[in-house]
């Protein structure tokens, strides 16, 4: 039977955890994404994959136990981080969109 501590399941779940919901929360501002016509398994899955395909080039993050107050911090950090990255992609497509309509 194999067995896992806690500090081994932590260190494999954190490296992965805060990339995924940064992109997640991107992919919920990006004006393509954020339509009805793609289904949030696709955005999940997406988001998946490109943080785990990311996860090899970040640097090393301290293992985080998830039930205390500054892995809280940091879920709202990254929605945070992640939610304006999307707004600001989302701006540039309204300039686009305006400088379309004005020409």
């Amino acid at each position: 039977m194999l067995t896992f501590t806690d500090a081994q399941v932590l260190g494999w779940v954190t490296p992965i955890l805060w990339p995924f919901l940064r992109v997640l929360a991107l992919f919920s501002a990006l004006p393509v994404f954020a339509q009805r016509g793609v289904p949030a398994r696709v955005r999940v899955a997406l988001a998946f994959l490109i943080a785990f395909c990311a996860q090899v080039s970040l640097p090393e993050m301290p293992p985080i136990p998830l039930d205390s107050a500054p892995a809280l911090l940091a879920v709202i950090q990254q929605v945070l981080i992640g939610l304006s990255l999307g707004f600001a992609v989302r701006i540039v497509f309204a300039a686009i969109e305006f400088a379309g309509e004005l020409i």
